[in-house]
């Protein structure tokens, strides 16, 4: 019944397209540079969001086999749900509550390396809108890698992606021993995606499309 829809995953799109709609687009997410940007983190702050190592999200049994994984690395964790977890090493790395807002965007801010992993039943192919949340704070990440980041990133010079936990195990102490490697990367990001990938620069490519149909 409608005349447009966008959609985040070109396997959705492909998808939709071979089942006869044509009405159907390519629109990847993006982030509200007024909420996720650079925070300073004041001295009273930095036992709450200063870290080496984080993962922001809710507990799902994809996301504590992977934080299991990782364990050594000792990564602090946001979200709702994690104080249920029956793994006890798991749930001392529990920082207490789920953050959204400005103290999500502290928490980005402050952590030398945010890790992001896709749900893998929401992105088959797409970037999830936390890729642009933490490049939008100046955030450096590792992420999983999906086909579309290249659509939207230049891998390794704006993002740093890993395909299995064995490369991702060797990307973390690599990184949190090269801060000014980070920082550039980190820096490329957030010039990508506030000339790129803003609620207002999808606002105006919905409205070209329209304008061209």
């Amino acid at each position: 019944p409608c005349h447009y829809f966008f959609v985040k995953d070109s396997y959705v799109l492909d998808t939709l397209w071979k089942a006869g709609l044509k009405n159907v687009f390519y629109l990847p997410q993006c982030t509200d540079p007024d909420v996720h940007k650079p925070m300073e983190i004041k001295p009273d702050e930095k036992s709450i969001y200063e870290t080496e190592l984080s993962l922001i999200g809710s507990m799902y049994p994809y996301r504590e086999k992977f934080v299991e994984n990782i364990i050594e690395f000792k990564p602090a964790i946001w979200g709702r749900g994690w104080s249920k977890t029956s793994n006890k090493e798991i749930l001392k790395l529990y920082r207490g509550f789920d953050i959204r807002g400005t103290a999500k965007a502290k928490a980005i801010s402050g952590s030398a390396i945010s890790l992001n992993i896709h749900h893998p039943l929401n992105d088959i192919n797409g970037v999830n809108r936390r890729t642009y949340d933490i490049a939008g704070c100046m955030g450096f990440q590792l992420v999983d890698y999906k086909r579309d980041i290249d659509r939207v990133f230049k891998i390794n010079e704006e993002i740093i992606c890993y395909k299995n936990i064995e490369d991702l195990k060797k990307l973390i102490p690599y990184y949190l021993k090269n801060p000014e490697e980070r920082k550039a990367i980190a820096q490329s990001a957030y010039k990508k995606v506030i000339e790129n990938h803003t609620y207002d620069i999808r606002a105006k490519q919905i409205m070209e499309i329209i304008d061209n149909r």
